[in-house]
């Protein structure tokens, strides 16, 4: 079982590295959690749903009663005597801040809304195990990460502080450690009251998008098992559309305690859109980033008799949006597929892009990438033009290799006959083996003549590999 939130290529990869774990001789594999993410629509505000499961024991679910909300008080009232002075007065301090003015962003303007989102992965093993793993995400580079044992923030950025003072972090990393401390012990204290089957996993997801000269959004999405399961909004907790009577008692119940509400209105009206301004100032320079993407063709496995894949690979191009589309001059091929835009180590992307076609209908076919970095000028590389350029290559490396073996059966006659080898040497030159000394010279003439004739074929090399 798994989490159903949609996440980018990056972070479904760090999602789905948590997603299969080992706890010790129970080997858990969380499929399901490769689909990943709450995934969201334009207004970052709609849940797509994945066919929640409707809970099939309702007068069950139906039971909570006035005793788990004593149990879930008691609960809190114990965390909170476990925690330090300072991490309530950190609290104190983030909460007088709701008032606070609203978020000014200036960047440049984007086809998509930018956002900052932190991802939550609680996995639970069993009743006595269980483990807190996080991240933190600017669109699609990763800024922050969690230390699971000591509850610590990672800033894995220069800038991944953003414009919050350090008393400030201070506080937030304080909450932290308190509401992970408490999560566990909550969701362990009702599994069995709410049939949490183990072993499951429950994810969060709680950001900011920013748009351009729109302001901005903010969105919390929980889910449990592979369905969306509930959301922040309006102020209170709200099931997820078909998540069934469980998730109704669970919102229901947490929708009791106004200091619960409180936090998550002072997250998102307040600390997540300001701390995603300053992340933005702070890490322009690296989100402005533009590397402009190299392609190349080949041909794939054969589909079939008298058929062929043509294979147009796109790789280190920064930022992630790009346009790859197999073209017949002026026209798309509408049979054109399209991978996953997958992350290179050094943070650029990969894409390939693939056609299938008759074996005698592939000339005069291209492969066209539109790129932020091209600025208008688009890639095409024709079919066979790759090939083309191979065989120039080749025939490039051919003649050097017969121009060499030339030079070096030349270049010895010629010194023999003395043609090529003419060194005077000055008369009051004082040596015992004047003939000895003039090979040494000749020789080293005729090296410099290599040097130069092969510096000229590197030369020719170069300029066609640019083309």
């Amino acid at each position: 079982m798994g989490i159903s939130f949609r996440l980018s290529d990056n972070q479904l990869s760090h999602c789905c590295l948590l997603s299969t774990t080992d706890y010790g001789d129970f080997p858990v594999d969380y499929t399901a959690t490769r689909r990943c993410l709450v995934s969201f629509d334009n207004n970052f505000g709609t849940v797509e749903m994945r066919g929640g499961e409707e809970d099939k024991s309702t007068e069950r679910m139906q039971k909570t009663s006035e005793s788990s909300k004593n149990k879930l008080k008691g609960i809190v009232k114990g965390a909170y005597r476990n925690i330090k002075e300072d991490q309530e007065v950190g609290f104190r301090k983030v909460r007088q801040r709701a008032g606070s003015e609203a978020l000014r962003l200036h960047y440049a303007p984007a086809e998509e809304p930018l956002t900052f989102r932190v991802i939550q992965i609680s996995s639970f093993a069993n009743q006595s195990w269980a483990r807190n793993q996080g991240s933190g995400w600017l669109g699609d580079i990763q800024t922050h990460g969690l230390d699971s044992v000591s509850g610590t923030i990672l800033f894995l950025k220069p800038w991944s502080h953003g414009n919050f003072s350090k008393e400030e972090l201070s506080d937030i990393q304080a909450l932290l450690q308190f509401y992970l401390h408490g999560f566990i012990r909550v969701v362990q204290a009702f599994a069995s009251q709410f049939q949490f089957e183990y072993p499951f996993v429950i994810q969060i997801s709680a950001g900011c998008a920013v748009h351009a000269g729109a302001g901005s959004e903010s969105f919390l999405y929980g889910a449990y098992q592979g369905s969306d399961f509930l959301r922040f909004q309006g102020g209170s907790w709200q099931p997820s559309p078909g998540a069934g009577t469980r998730a109704q008692m669970v919102c229901r119940l947490l929708n009791e305690y106004r200091g619960i509400r409180e936090m998550a209105q002072i997250l998102l009206n307040d600390t997540l859109p300001r701390f995603t301004g300053g992340l933005l100032a702070k890490g322009k320079s690296e989100l402005e980033r533009q590397v402009k993407p190299e392609a190349w063709l080949s041909s794939g496995p054969s589909p079939g008799p008298g058929r062929l894949l043509l294979v147009c690979r796109v790789s280190g191009f920064y930022p992630k949006p790009v346009w790859v589309m197999w073209m017949r001059g002026d026209k798309q091929q509408s049979r054109t597929r399209r991978g996953d835009v997958l992350p290179n180590a050094d943070g650029t992307w990969y894409l390939r892009v693939t056609l299938d076609v008759a074996a005698g209908a592939a000339a005069g076919l291209s492969c066209r990438v539109k790129h932020s970095s091209l600025r208008g000028h688009d890639i095409i590389v024709p079919w066979g033009g790759h090939s083309i350029l191979l065989w120039l290559i080749c025939l490039t490396v051919i003649v050097t290799l017969f121009m060499l073996a030339v030079a070096e059966s030349w270049f010895p006659k010629q010194s023999s006959n003395a043609n090529i080898c003419v060194i005077e040497l000055p008369s009051d030159y004082n040596t015992e083996e004047p003939r000895i000394f003039k090979q040494q010279l000749c020789l080293a003439q005729e090296l410099g003549i290599k040097q130069r004739f092969l510096q000229e074929w590197k030369t020719i090399l170069n300029k066609i590999r640019s083309h």
